[in-house]
């Protein structure tokens, strides 16, 4: 099951006052269909351009997920990992490609040359937060792992997940376009 996420707007009104102007559930999208039910990837809110807008309201689901942000953009993602024990017997080279794919990633994956299927490199420095549960950070030398209330800063580094516990993990992302 997809969970969602609540994502509440503050903006103002016609007399400048601030208020809610949107207070929604949002439900994300699972990039790990084919082989999990139970993973989640759900952008709350992106800007496209650096400094943004203070009153664009670009809502990031509306268009298919995108591994990274625009050019000088930024994105804040919430993820819901589920335990590798789950799925991982389901991964096979045209499985990851698929998925790669669905995330709009120009990556080409044999799983037999990674460290992890997962591995990505991104443009971006990212700040990782981890709200729940336990993760870790796969790096081209070397782990680390991260428990709820750490924060991984991310940057520009090939990196992936693995979620080795029994239970799902959630965490908070703030990617940000890099050079």
């Amino acid at each position: 099951m997809v969970k969602k996420f609540r994502r509440v707007v503050i903006g103002t009104d016609k007399s400048g006052d601030s208020t809610v102007v949107e207070d929604t559930l949002v439900a994300g999208v699972n990039p790990l269909e084919r082989v999990s039910a139970d993973a989640t990837l759900a952008d709350m809110w992106c800007t496209r351009e650096a400094p943004a807008k203070m009153q664009d309201f670009y809502d990031p689901n509306q268009t298919p997920v995108a591994l990274a942000p625009a050019k000088a953009g930024t994105i804040l993602r919430m993820f819901e990992l589920p335990p590798e024990a789950t799925y991982w017997h389901k991964l096979t080279d045209k499985v990851l490609n698929e998925i790669w794919g669905n995330l709009d990633a120009e990556i080409e994956i044999d799983i037999k040359k990674m460290r992890h299927p997962f591995m990505h490199t991104t443009k971006t420095i990212d700040y990782i937060i981890i709200l729940s549960g336990e993760i870790y950070a796969i790096l081209e030398k070397g782990e680390v792992c991260l428990k709820a209330g750490d924060v991984l800063i991310q940057r520009g580094t090939s990196h992936a997940w693995a979620n080795r516990s029994d239970k799902p993990c959630i965490m908070a992302a703030i990617l940000i376009d890099a050079e």
